[in-house]
């Protein structure tokens, strides 16, 4: 199997970044990547961000082209969602017109086309062959594991949140909250994540799954 590093950039733009309360700059970016390549490591992921108030077209597109520049062989490009809890939450950050953001959308849809990444779900795009085997198998709501503290897992009709405490999980008490979900469940949730891919459904091995 292909090694594959992910890289939580989110933006090139140091304004953007300082919005977000990152504390890393395009320096550090750089030195990573020149370290992935020290170490021979070709196969990297990076995840980035749209629909910030502040962010116009020109910045975003200076984003992706960098990305391309960087011959980045997958990335993972998310729309802002700003929760209460959160400290954007908590400051009242807006979030960019519905209408600006749609459009950014597009933009990252054709430009990342036009630059030989194919578009495979809602927010990944990624170079022929590149696709995230691990994130497919949530998207084709198959069993995983989760390990170490705070990991979820889902394996059969149980979904897991492994504790947070350290003591705890040395101890062996590694769950601390399990769902068992119903057959109505598994129907929904196999659908919502399916509905994410390009390719969707298959309709096949979901009435073999569910009847």
């Amino acid at each position: 199997m292909r090694s594959r590093r992910l890289i939580g950039i989110q933006s090139f733009n140091e304004g953007l970044l300082n919005e977000m309360g990152r504390s890393h700059n395009n320096l550090d970016t750089i030195n990573t990547m020149y370290y992935l390549d020290k170490v021979g490591i070709k196969n990297r992921s990076i995840d980035l961000m749209y629909g910030f108030k502040s962010q116009t077209m020109e910045m975003l597109e200076n984003d992706l082209q960098t990305a391309v520049n960087m011959d980045i062989t997958h990335i993972s490009i998310y729309e802002l969602e700003v929760h209460p809890d959160t400290i954007l939450g908590m400051k009242g950050y807006q979030l960019a017109a519905d209408e600006i953001r749609y459009q950014m959308y597009c933009r990252i849809r054709n430009f990342l086309n036009e630059h030989s990444y194919r578009q495979y779900e809602v927010s990944n795009f990624c170079l022929a062959h590149h696709e995230s085997r691990h994130n497919m198998i949530y998207w084709h709501y198959e069993d995983y594991y989760g390990a170490g503290l705070a990991a979820s897992g889902k394996i059969g009709n149980e979904r897991y949140d492994n504790t947070r405490n350290f003591v705890e999980y040395l101890k062996g008490n590694h769950r601390d909250n399990v769902v068992r979900l119903g057959r109505e469940d598994l129907r929904f949730e196999a659908i919502m994540m399916g509905l994410r891919l390009i390719e969707g459904i298959n309709i096949a091995k979901y009435d073999e799954r569910y009847g």
